[in-house]
């Protein structure tokens, strides 16, 4: 790779556009270019203009004092420039550019508004991306490939650490340098990336725990409702089917006493029927008539405590089953009943025909209907407390109950006795009225069965009352679900389950409400708390990714840089004898010991290396690393280059330039009159050193020197004309010495 143009155009003196053709490679050697001119002709504006478009952003090394100053100010005569742009066409097919073009062109642009932009094969591109591609070929703002006027003697007196970047680019470590330090900026970024990624992590931890407790105790809530709800299935269902199951088997015995009471009913209908027609053939005696009188009257009286026991008993079912019964408007119904049951009584004792019994008969089938309704209307037992209150009425009229049995009894036997004194003249008639009261004894003990079991499903239907609503209050959606499931289990079985759904109705009390949003808001913290601690994870193994990375460019940069450095050592003494016939020099790496001490204890504590004190021992690696040079001319004792001569410090200069060129060639190198210090007989010597070198380099240099002038091969002349602006004028010296010949 070489340089073949340089394009100039307002660029400080140079105004106009201005054109540098470069010799191209002959043979095993490269031409050289020298640049001559008087002084002030702009001549030395080529070095600045290179430096400049490699990168340079000092006003102060391209001799400005601010960034507008490179471009052209005008004179008397002309006005100042716009623009200033530079560019620089490279040969690149040997490919030191790692750009698979065979040409690279690299320009730069200054507007006088402040704006400016670097140009890379015609299209805008970054600094950091073309000083990249700069260093990866050797040729870098920084590198020695523009040795511009005065660096001689700055080389010699510039700091040692200073010393050492330039020394960097001369062993050919920079591009890896600034690999590393990218990688060590990467990782600065990276650590605070992951120090916050760590912030959110500590941040988000309390809350996603606390989060996991409320979901845990959500689907314990859950386990315990599955729990409950088979519980209280099994004995809904069960308790339900037993009361249904105890329903129908009262309800067929109450079919069962209804059909009884009926045929009941019609034997004493027929008895009655039969009597009636005995008394119409039959005179009955005064006695007899009083005493049925008698008898009519005690069962009428019996009724009325029947339907006072009634009303009693369904006011103890009612207050039990919490259920709110009209008491006046039941007791009412009973009198009306009582009353009716009177005028069936009085219709019964003045009836003559058998359609008279007919009709009463239907009479006696209407009241114990409606005696049926109003007992319906009676659901529940008393309770404990509600029976002490009516128990003691209940008492009193089951005694009176008794009493007017008793008499009833009486009436009867004394009917009997009667009946057995006129048994001669009434037999016929005596025995169906024995048979009558038989029928109504019988009669009477299936009303009192039939009331107890209308009683019996009041109670039952109380209880379906309380069952439904305890089942609508916990379960109202699947209560009719539950009333059809078969029964898992006796109702004494279902009973014991009782403690076991108290107790989880308990503890889902304790857990309480819990927001099902919480479910919603867990998955996303989860999620979130998830991908931090991969964040985490991945940016810890990009820390280490990246540490190992400058450790193994850290030991590659040392590895190059000491071999370079010991080799440029070397041949800096060789040159440095071959100019000062005689003489001592060497470059010494101060910190050199150090590093040694740190590689053993790197060797030695692997382990170190990762924690974060790696880190900054990989910054620290060459900070304080500095380049002292040391050089003795023959038959002197100097302990400090400060005290060399001017000719000295450029021999010395060049002597070091020669031997970093030997070792580490850049792809081009201008130097900007560094021989201007030398007499004549050094300045041979350096135009010696120039043609050995050119066979490793492309050489561009700017000088006044004859002798250099002289092993140049292609010089241009720089004037000034009186507009200001700098005028490039060019021969090849091999032509001019044709023209010269006589």
């Amino acid at each position: 790779m070489h340089l073949t143009r340089i394009e100039i155009q307002g660029f400080k003196s140079f105004a106009d556009k201005t054109t540098v053709e470069l010799p191209v490679k002959t043979g095993e050697r490269q031409l050289i270019t020298a640049v001559v001119g008087p002084n002030g002709s702009g001549k030395s504006n080529i070095a600045d203009s290179i430096r400049w478009v490699l990168g340079e952003q000092s006003a102060k090394v391209v001799r400005g004092k601010k960034s507008e100053d490179v471009i052209f100010f005008g004179s008397a005569s002309r006005g100042h420039g716009s623009m200033a742009e530079v560019s620089l066409l490279f040969n690149n097919e040997d490919g030191a550019f790692p750009v698979d073009r065979p040409e690279i062109r690299i320009g730069r642009r200054l507007y006088r508004d402040g704006t400016s932009e670097y140009v890379l094969n015609g299209e805008v591109s970054r600094l950091s991306d073309i000083q990249m591609l700069l260093t990866k070929a050797k040729v870098g703002r920084e590198s020695y490939s523009v040795v511009a006027q005065g660096m001689i003697d700055h080389l010699l007196l510039m700091g040692g650490s200073e010393r050492k970047t330039f020394f960097d680019e001369a062993t050919g470590v920079r591009h890896l340098q600034i690999k590393k330090d990218q990688s060590l900026r990467k990782l600065d970024t990276t650590g605070e990336n992951l120090a916050k990624a760590k912030l959110l992590l500590e941040e988000i931890g309390p809350r996603l725990r606390s989060l996991t407790r409320q979901v845990k105790r959500l689907e314990e809530k859950e386990t315990l409702e599955k729990e409950l709800l088979e519980f209280q299935k099994k004995y809904f269902s069960s308790v339900w089917c037993s009361l249904e199951e105890e329903r129908a088997r009262w309800e067929q015995t109450l079919k069962q006493v209804e059909a009884d009471l009926a045929q009941k009913d019609a034997a004493i209908l027929e008895t009655e029927k039969a009597m009636g027609t005995l008394e119409k053939e039959e005179t009955q005696s005064a006695t007899v008539i009083r005493l049925q009188r008698e008898y009519r009257q005690a069962l009428e009286e019996r009724q009325t405590l029947r339907e006072k026991e009634f009303s009693l008993r369904s006011a103890m079912v009612s207050k039990s089953g919490k259920k709110t019964i009209d008491i006046e408007s039941a007791a009412a119904d009973l009198r009306g009943a009582h009353r009716e049951y009177k005028d069936i009584l009085k219709e019964l004792e003045n009836a003559q025909s058998i359609a008279d019994l007919a009709r009463l008969k239907n009479a006696f089938a209407a009241h114990a209907e409606r005696l049926e309704k109003i007992l319906a209307r009676i659901s529940s037992e008393p309770t404990e407390e509600e029976n002490k209150e009516t128990a003691a009425p209940l008492e009193a009229l089951r005694k009176e109950l008794e009493a007017a049995d008793a008499k009833i009894a009486r009436i009867q036997k004394e009917l009997s006795d009667t009946n057995r004194k006129e048994e001669s003249q009434k037999s016929v008639f005596f025995t169906r009225q024995k048979e009558f009261f038989q029928k109504q004894n019988e009669r009477r003990e299936v009303e009192r069965r039939h009331s107890d079991i209308k009683i019996e499903l009041a109670k039952i239907d109380v209880r379906r009352s309380s069952l439904l609503s305890e089942l609508s209050a916990g379960m109202k959606e699947r209560a009719e679900e539950i009333k059809q499931l078969p029964a898992a289990m006796s109702a004494a079985e279902a009973q014991a389950l009782l403690p076991d759904i108290e107790r989880l109705k308990r503890q889902l009390e304790w857990i309480g409400g819990i927001d099902p949003e919480i479910i919603k808001e867990y998955g996303e913290t989860k999620e979130r708390h998830e991908f931090l601690e991969t964040q985490c994870r991945d940016l810890d193994q990009t820390i280490q990714s990246l540490l190992e990375l400058a450790r193994d460019l850290e030991v590659k940069i040392q590895t190059q840089f000491k071999e370079s450095f010991a080799l440029i050592n070397e041949r800096f003494d060789a040159f440095f004898k071959i100019l000062f016939s005689g003489g001592q020099s060497k470059l010494v790496l101060t910190s050199e010991a150090a590093d040694e001490k740190e590689d053993e204890q790197t060797s030695a504590a692997p382990e170190a290396q990762e924690s974060a004190a790696a880190l900054e021992a990989i910054k620290a690696k060459l900070q304080n690393q500095s380049i002292e040079i040391h050089a003795t001319p023959p038959g002197k004792k100097i302990k400090n280059i400060s005290m060399l001569s001017g000719g000295e410090k450029a021999l010395t200069s060049v002597a070091l330039i020669s031997a970093i060129l030997s070792v580490n060639p850049p792809p081009f190198l201008l130097l900007d009159e560094v021989d201007a210090a030398l007499d004549e007989s050094n300045s041979m010597r350096f135009a010696k050193i120039l043609s050995e070198l050119a066979a490793r380099t492309q050489l561009i240099v700017v000088t006044h020197n004859r002798a250099t002038m002289q092993a140049a091969d292609f010089l241009y002349g720089v004037t000034m004309g009186k507009d200001g602006a700098s005028k490039l004028l060019s021969i090849k010296l091999e032509e001019g010495l044709e023209l010269a010949r006589p």
